[in-house]
């Protein structure tokens, strides 16, 4: 599928180590830590094809949503953990951005 080979590209690009797997024809999932920002987790993007729609997913790792959990309990005795987690969460939603972006010029 052109899409993934478009968001591997991308990710390897941004020294990402990339995974792909083929659920079917119409179903990806696309592994992929960086080698450059050990704070991010692991991001794991679901690609579909369902008819003319392209449907493309960041999914939360679960080492995130553990540090999101963790986060919060910790928060009650002080915010250093906080920022960290806000910090994850802006890297991750910066990457999304970016990537819907360079998709949207590629397609």
């Amino acid at each position: 599928m052109y899409a993934v080979d478009i968001i591997q590209s991308f990710l390897e690009n941004g020294n990402f180590k990339v995974e792909v797997k083929e659920e079917n024809s119409s179903s990806f999932i696309i592994l992929s830590k960086s080698l450059s920002d050990r704070t991010l987790p692991k991001i794991i993007i679901n690609v579909r094809l369902k008819g003319d729609s392209l449907h493309v997913e960041l999914v939360n790792s679960g080492k995130l949503r553990s540090e999101f959990i963790l986060s919060s309990v910790f928060g009650l005795f002080g915010g250093n953990i906080l920022l960290r987690k806000s910090e994850i969460k802006e890297k991750i939603e910066m990457l999304e951005e970016a990537l819907l972006n360079h998709l949207d010029s590629k397609l």
